[in-house]
């Protein structure tokens, strides 16, 4: 497993074969627990895969409980909901994509980056994304054109997570040479350098006002 995400009951998680998974709980439980008696009683008469020891659905609940989704070439490393009705996933492949959770298909598949795509987040502005990549850079992008609008350019290495502020008018990255910084996402200009990290940032939190920014490596 390279990547993970929830949003209400439903678990997703993206793989190194290129493939993403999800779960529903609600599902899973309805379908093999049974009501409580004088004991708990969980059932385990599905039928398994030899080849990847996951349960084939053998009915309409079952499907929903559990669904694959194919269309990455290379291990997806980042996957984030946008707006609980779709989901985004960066992979090793350079791309983004962008998921429809009704239809359980590919909606838009997203070509820019030069490198493999490290993190991807939503924006709380509805039509707004950004993902960040091993070609030093981060972008914004909109889920209705295919082309991203705005390239954040001036780590010297590698931006392995991004974030948006609360209010959604700025980004953060955290890169490999062991810096934060803070865009504008109207301009498209680095507002504010955090230097002091002794590694890699690799984790990046806004606390709910938007006043501080946490950074971990």
């Amino acid at each position: 497993m390279t990547s993970s995400c929830f949003h209400g009951d439903t678990f997703v998680c993206g793989f190194d074969d290129s493939s993403i998974h999800t779960w529903s709980m609600s599902a899973i439980v309805n379908r093999y627990t049974k009501p409580y008696k004088s004991y708990s009683y969980i059932s385990l008469d599905t039928e398994y895969n030899s080849d990847d020891h996951l349960p084939i659905p053998s009915s309409t609940a079952d499907r929903n409980a559990h669904c694959i989704l194919r269309g990455h070439m290379g291990p997806v490393y980042s996957t984030c909901f946008a707006d609980g009705r779709y989901l985004l996933s960066g992979s090793e492949d350079t791309t983004v994509r962008l998921w429809s959770m009704h239809n359980m298909e590919c909606l838009v598949c997203y070509r820019g980056h030069n490198y493999p795509v490290w993190g991807v987040s939503a924006s709380p502005i509805g039509i707004y994304f950004a993902s960040c990549s091993h070609d030093n850079t981060a972008r914004l992008w909109s889920s209705d054109t295919v082309y991203p609008l705005r390239v954040f350019a001036g780590h010297l290495s590698g931006v392995d997570v991004c974030s948006f502020h609360p209010n959604g008018n700025y980004l953060a990255t955290g890169s490999c040479d062991r810096t934060c910084r803070l865009w504008d996402i109207q301009s498209g200009t680095s507002v504010r350098v955090f230097t002091g990290s002794k590694g890699a940032i690799s984790t990046l939190a806004f606390s709910p006002s938007g006043k501080q920014l946490s950074a971990a490596g």
